[in-house]
């Protein structure tokens, strides 16, 4: 599989439908334009402070990926001109972890939660992952984010709480 060209359609759980694909270079203002979307709460969650702005080396990284070590596919709709990204998610390889592990991170945009975009995201995710001989994802989560906590626990996987790590709730999520 080319991860690099990955694509697939996700069935939302309000009967639509939506275009989850690989993250592109050229993605910058989409990642841009979502971030500028996302509620401060969401926003904080996601990155576990506040956060106003996306700086260009930020945008470079979240962008120009390798698909070995980071990976990150994006939920659209719309297409060419009009493609708009609601949703994405990310898992960054932790080097030297045993069993293969990857760090995992979200953010959908907030009038597109709930519908299913998150699973849909990570159901590819750990397609792409596992096809990489990634077993785990770790993810470290914010006191308080019972909704992502939620998200996790509907997602299908087992999911195992590893305590607190640097004032973060870290969880582990068994793909394979």
């Amino acid at each position: 599989m080319d991860s690099k060209n990955y694509a697939a359609v996700v069935q939302l759980s309000d009967v639509g439908t939506i275009q989850v694909r690989a993250i592109r270079a050229d993605d910058r203002e989409r990642i841009l334009g979502l971030f500028n979307r996302l509620t401060r709460r969401t926003i904080y969650f996601r990155f576990h402070e506040p956060k106003t702005e996306l700086s260009s080396e930020e945008l470079t990284l979240y962008t120009q990926l390798d698909f070995d070590e980071r990976v990150a596919l994006v939920a659209v709709v719309g297409s060419g001109d009009a493609e708009k990204i609601v949703g994405v998610g990310r898992y960054r390889r932790i080097p030297d972890a045993d069993p293969p592990c990857a760090e995992l991170a979200f953010a959908v945009e907030d009038v597109y939660q709930g519908r299913g975009i998150g699973s849909g995201l990570l159901k590819h995710l750990a397609r792409i992952a596992k096809m990489s001989g990634i077993s785990v994802f770790e993810g470290r989560i914010l006191p308080g984010n019972s909704h992502f906590l939620a998200f996790l626990e509907k997602s299908g996987f087992p999911i195992e709480r590893l305590g607190q790590i640097e004032g973060l709730d870290r969880y582990v999520v068994r793909i394979a």
